[in-house]
């Protein structure tokens, strides 16, 4: 019991530092150093289940040098991160244009709509693109993504299916939702009339964006949603 309970305490307490640098970053101050019992693979181990390790490199490089083989690793992860961040947000401008080029409508949600507010968006892991579609457009807007060289990981176009997956190797994956939330969810009925409540795009005709007060309140039943399901990390209590 005393051997799980101390891993239970450095798990805990590594969580609290890595949580320091992450606010050192985003308050740009000088971040802590490492405290006594941690070691900085144990740092790298927990910033990278939570998605932030890019983040937190960005604070402790300079401390983390002298370890030779992790800072290469690291930093090998942040460079990959960097590129699929650059990736992506190249990708989106052509994607949300096809869309519009088409007639179809799409709203960009989550990590596409966070990362402006990060000191720095690669500082903003997220894994694919995350679209909104509407339910009548989902066979066409499938046969787009496969226009557009992606490949479809399900079938969108049936009425079952609330999302799919398209992917275009090697770092693009782009999620397309028929709706925010879940049919079953309890909170669905709220979201029945998004596309009223969006703000069109100043210069892409189709393209919506969610208001900020929606996109916070969606922010939170996604939140609720990984909580339910899977557990969330510190990575959404930052978003």
């Amino acid at each position: 019991m005393k051997e799980i309970e101390l891993e239970e305490s450095t798990t805990l307490r590594c969580g609290r530092y890595v949580i320091a640098l992450l606010a050192s970053v985003i308050h740009k101050a000088e971040p802590p150093a490492l405290p006594e019992g941690l070691t900085w693979e144990m740092v790298y181990d927990v910033a990278r289940a939570h998605a932030v390790d890019a983040m937190v490199l960005s604070a402790v490089g300079p401390m983390v040098k002298q370890e030779a083989a992790l800072y290469a690793k690291w930093g090998h992860g942040r460079d990959v991160q960097m590129t699929q961040t650059l990736t992506q947000m190249s990708e989106e401008p052509r994607l949300l244009t096809a869309f519009s080029q088409a007639g179809l409508r799409a709203m960009p949600v989550k990590g596409s709509a966070l990362r402006g507010l990060y000191p720095s968006p690669d500082m903003r892991q997220m894994s694919d693109i995350d679209l909104i579609v509407r339910p009548e457009e989902k066979a066409q807007t499938a046969a787009l993504m496969v226009s557009l060289g992606y490949r479809a990981e399900a079938d969108l176009a049936l009425a079952d299916e609330h999302e799919a997956s398209f992917r275009l190797p090697p770092f693009l994956t782009v999620e397309l939702h028929d709706s925010p939330v879940k049919p079953q969810d309890p909170r669905a009925g709220y979201y029945a009339g998004i596309w009223a409540k969006a703000q069109a795009d100043a210069a892409l005709p189709g393209v919506f964006h969610l208001r900020a007060e929606d996109e916070y309140l969606y922010l939170l039943v996604h939140f609720l949603q990984h909580y339910e399901d899977a557990g969330i990390g510190i990575r959404q209590v930052m978003d």
